[in-house]
């Protein structure tokens, strides 16, 4: 169910929340993605209490004009606090491994941590890679439609199975605007955010995890080569002591858009 969450400094994030009194795990999306990006994650481990949000700035959830991996890290934090979390279980896929992982080197309210196919290091081909991907969030559309149907277009490019709840995901990202249908999300604040993965402190941040962390890497390609390359992550397993590394033939986007019944027991055996 969803439901509001007002921060400390006013501003309000939308969560959804299964409410009862299993295993918390509390999952974060992508740079370009809101709470629906994780479903099928949700779904496969609805037997915990497996909460998903939007970042600021995403689908319901108030803008942050300061935004940052540091300033998302510090409001999970706060959002830990606010539903009295404890020995939780955090799942970050691709920005949101890098939240994640700074929230878990800060805070010790967590239990266990999963990393999806982020908080490596990025490179220059990755930053047109993803500067092309907001090319499609950037424009005016008639009608929702049109965006809709855009969406569609760009997923199924990408080897996502289009499917109902891809649509009504690009339906809960769009809202009309004076110049037509829009995405709800700010591209400049995206790539602000999108920025602040070349300043990520990873010795520092990732060597103060001191839980069992799982790694999961998408080696499949995203036109010529995968998003994040394999060499990438070497710096994560350089840093975090107790790691588990395992790869997926998903490329970046299908690791969360497809069912992936491998990589949910992967994480189910670490988890439990």
């Amino acid at each position: 169910m969803l439901q509001r969450i007002e921060l400390q400094d006013g501003r309000t994030l939308t969560i959804n929340d299964p409410n009862n009194d299993k295993q918390p795990v509390v999952s974060v999306h992508g740079l370009t993605g809101n709470h629906m990006q994780l479903k099928y994650f949700q779904d496969y481990f609805k037997d915990d209490r497996f909460i998903t949000y939007d970042l600021s700035g995403r689908g319901q959830s108030d803008f942050n004009s300061q935004t940052s991996i540091s300033h998302h890290a510090n409001d999970l934090l706060e959002l830990l606090d606010i539903l009295s979390l404890n020995d939780v279980i955090l799942v970050g896929y691709s920005i949101g491994a890098y939240i994640c992982a700074e929230a878990a080197a800060k805070s010790d309210k967590v239990g266990k941590l999963v990393l999806l196919d982020g908080a490596g290091y990025a490179d220059d081909d990755q930053q047109v890679m993803i500067s092309n991907s907001l090319l499609r969030l950037s424009k005016s559309y008639n009608s929702q439609e049109d965006y809709i149907n855009e969406t569609k277009i760009s997923f199924e490019k990408a080897g996502i199975e289009w499917t109902e709840h891809h649509r009504k995901f690009a339906e809960y990202e769009s809202n009309k605007t004076s110049n037509g249908w829009e995405s709800k999300m700010d591209v400049k604040l995206l790539k602000q955010d999108y920025d602040t993965f070349f300043y990520f402190q990873h010795s520092k941040i990732l060597s103060e995890i001191n839980v069992p962390t799982l790694l999961i890497i998408a080696k499949g390609n995203m036109g010529q080569r995968p998003l994040f390359l394999e060499e990438s992550f070497n710096v994560v397993e350089d840093n975090i002591t107790n790691l588990q590394v395992e790869e997926t033939s998903a490329n970046h986007l299908t690791l969360v858009f497809n069912q992936q019944p491998e990589v949910f027991k992967q994480i189910e055996k670490f988890i439990k």
